[in-house]
């Protein structure tokens, strides 16, 4: 069976502590041993971690561009995506 992060639904996740919960997760799903229904609790647990993870990523950017704007210089405000 597979183990549940330790991560609330609402609770904010420090993007390292994400990252490591993301490779423990792949980990389980190449287990040879993790049965298909784990597998797909496993997926679901990845995804939901990874939106978690891309919303608190763009929340961080947003707060960049403010810190910018308010230090009066100018900087590249637009992030490389990909």
């Amino acid at each position: 069976m597979p183990r549940k992060s330790t991560a609330k639904p609402t609770e904010k996740i420090r993007l390292e502590e994400g990252l490591h919960l993301l490779e423990d997760i792949v980990s389980r799903m190449e287990n040879p041993a993790t049965t298909l229904d784990d597998s797909l609790a496993l997926y679901k647990e990845g995804v939901d971690l990874a939106v978690k993870l891309a919303e608190g990523l763009k929340a961080a950017e947003g707060e960049v561009a403010v810190l910018t704007e308010q230090s009066g210089k100018i900087f590249e405000k637009t992030f490389a995506r990909g």
